[in-house]
């Protein structure tokens, strides 16, 4: 590298240009990391785009080269990585576990069912107009004449209650569930 260099360098079209006419080696260099021609087609096509949409200034051409390849280099490097993350969770089994078996999804409905029900009923229907579907947040809040920041903080509220409440065993205590709070 000529670090005496004084020119005023070339533009980023014009290094593309010679990146261009150096392309086979670029996807030499490339393909020693990956097998498939196209891919590597792809990731050097992918590197001069990524090379011409960034903010950075050259001032020697050697800097651009420099940065083409780093480019060039941790694109192929994160095709790998997804390959790898791939071809790893396509070795997987279809269902790992099952984390609820339905008796206790019934189990956790009812559960809430009863609690919603023990709640107050101004807290009921702020809950069932939060989750009504179809409505915007704003209409929903100017029918229960509240602002949207008092109805979403009520809300939240009404819903850390019914967790505690679930949370709780019929007879009081707490229990592990998976009902997260």
């Amino acid at each position: 590298m000529n670090d005496t260099y004084k020119g005023e360098g070339l533009s980023k079209i014009g290094l593309l240009h010679e990146f261009w006419k150096f392309r086979r080696f670029f996807l030499w260099r490339i393909h020693r990391l990956i097998s498939n021609p196209d891919i590597a087609e792809d990731i050097f096509q992918e590197a001069c785009l990524k090379f011409l949409g960034s903010a950075a200034i050259f001032e020697y051409p050697q800097a651009g080269t420099k940065y083409f390849c780093v480019t060039l280099k941790s694109l192929a490097l994160q095709h790998l990585s997804k390959g790898r993350w791939l071809e790893y969770r396509s070795s997987l089994p279809e269902a790992i576990c099952e984390p609820e078996r339905e008796w206790e999804r019934d189990i956790l409905l009812d559960r809430v069912s009863e609690a919603i029900a023990k709640l107050p009923t101004k807290d009921q229907q702020l809950l069932d107009m939060y989750f009504t579907p179809n409505l915007r947040l704003q209409d929903k809040c100017k029918a229960l004449h509240l602002p949207n920041s008092t109805m979403r903080h009520r809300a939240g509220k009404t819903i850390a209650k019914i967790r505690k409440m679930v949370a709780k065993g019929p007879n009081g205590s707490l229990r592990q569930s998976c009902f997260r709070t």
